[in-house]
Order: C-alpha cells, then structure tokens, then sequence
C-alpha cells in the first residue's frame, strides 16, 4: 500500500455510496414487505436497517477523518497497513451482518406478521445460535481494534513526541 490516506479516503467514499444504497434498499425492501403489518411492528422490524445504514455513514465520516490525519505520511509501517486491513475487513463484515439481520428480519415478519420477533430472530443463520455468536463476536472486535489502533497510529503521527 502506497498511500494510507488516498486508500481511507476510497474506502471512505464506497461507504459513503454505500450507505446511500443502504437507505434505498432499505426503503423499497421495507414498502414491499411492510405492506401487511402495523406501524409499531414496522419501527421495531425495521430498526436494524435504519441502524446498519446510519453505521455505514458514520464509518464513512471515520474514514475521511482518518484519510485526513494521514495525509502527510509518505512510507506506510506493516503494522499501520495490516492495522486498515483488519479496519475494513471489521467493518464489511460487521455491516454486511447488520444488513443479513435487517433485511432477512423484514422479509421473515413481512411474509407472516404474525409471527414474532423472537421467533424470526431465532430463525436467522439457519436457527444456529453458536454461528450467530462466532460471527458477531469476531465481527465487532475486528473493526473495533482496526479502528482504534489506526487511530492511535493517528494519533503518534499528527503530534509525534519532542
């Protein structure tokens, strides 16, 4: 990798268009499957879609700030290269989740509103609880330590030690 802060400002844009994408995916998918049911049921069914595509913007605005502090750096460490790919490697697959979660919840619920929430959670990877958890748990860490530290990096880089 060349250029640490021409990659995050790229990334930052697909996710900026992405999250853009989000919100009308998750407009056309919820009118078609909300036809049927309440209003109250549609808020709560809906919620992981209005979540994942707010995620996706605010993920964006990370990565222009980040593209924005390391705009002066010239030679990329290993570290702070493997450091962007577990970044986004994290993030598309923490929001790739979210968007299994929201859409398949709003199909599941739409096509039988009176089955519960609870139900249809339970329904998602294939009933598999232990999936469910692996998934989630490498997905959240894995962004959240690619951000942090880049942040970090961030940080040594912009106000260095006298």
């Amino acid at each position: 990798m060349k250029n640490l802060s021409r990659a995050l400002f790229r990334f930052g844009f697909a996710l900026l268009v992405g999250g853009l994408l989000i919100g009308i995916i998750d407009r056309e998918w919820s009118r078609f499957f909300f036809r049927n049911i309440y209003l109250d049921r549609q808020i709560v069914v809906g919620f992981h879609l209005f979540i994942t595509h707010g995620h996706v913007l605010l993920f964006a605005i990370f990565s222009f700030i980040l593209s924005f502090l390391f705009k002066g750096e010239s030679q990329v460490s290993s570290g702070t290269a493997a450091l962007f790919w577990i970044y986004v490697i994290g993030v598309l697959f923490t929001l790739g989740l979210g968007l299994y979660k929201g859409l398949s919840l709003a199909a599941i619920v739409g096509n039988d509103p009176r089955l519960g929430l609870f139900h249809a959670d339970r329904m998602l990877f294939w009933g598999n609880s232990i999936l469910r958890g692996i998934l989630y748990t490498i997905a959240h860490p894995l962004m959240a330590t690619g951000l942090i530290g880049l942040f970090l990096k961030a940080f040594h880089h912009t106000f260095p030690k006298n």
